[in-house]
């Protein structure tokens, strides 16, 4: 059942796929490929939800259910939010690999995604002598978003190397 899940995972174009990867996130067994997954995923928001996963080293799915939360107290504004539950990666992630892939991926919202885990991978002893080479991958991309990333990363680099 899983192989035939895997398949549409990454070769289909249905928009109702994200769905169907979330729920897979509880299956143990879709850590091993989560790596393909974020490299050949048919749909950019496949590759960026398997790219999430990796980063974080967790996996989320939801749970059905819904909670109120705070907005702002002051002005008794509040909002729905789903519940979703997490459980760790089963699997060791090769975390130098994973960047480099998605800092080359042709879809900006996974580029970003790519550019949110170099930030917060920053002080990981395999990422760090790439770091340049990945941030100039990166920085081809114009849109204010990643630039504001890039600058984010630079300004903390410099602050790193100081202290």
């Amino acid at each position: 059942m899983l192989d035939v899940l895997l398949v549409d995972l990454l070769h289909s174009g249905e928009g109702k796929l994200g769905l169907v990867f979330a729920l897979l996130n509880r299956n143990v067994l879709l850590d091993a490929h989560l790596q393909e997954i974020a490299a050949q995923a048919a749909l950019p928001h496949i590759r960026g939800m398997a790219l999430t996963c990796l980063l974080t080293g967790e996996m989320r799915w939801p749970t059905g259910g819904t909670q109120m939360v705070w907005v702002d107290k002051s002005l008794g504004k509040r909002r729905l939010e789903r519940v979703y539950k997490t459980r760790p990666l089963s699997v060791d992630v090769p975390m130098l690999l994973v960047l480099e892939t998605a800092t080359s991926d042709k879809a900006r919202g996974v580029r970003l995604n790519a550019a949110d885990g170099l930030i917060a991978h920053r002080q990981n002893p395999e990422v760090i002598p790439r770091i340049p080479e990945l941030m100039a991958r990166l920085s081809n991309d114009l849109s204010p978003a990643m630039q504001g990333r890039m600058e984010f990363l630079e300004r903390k680099l410099a602050e790193e190397a100081q202290t």
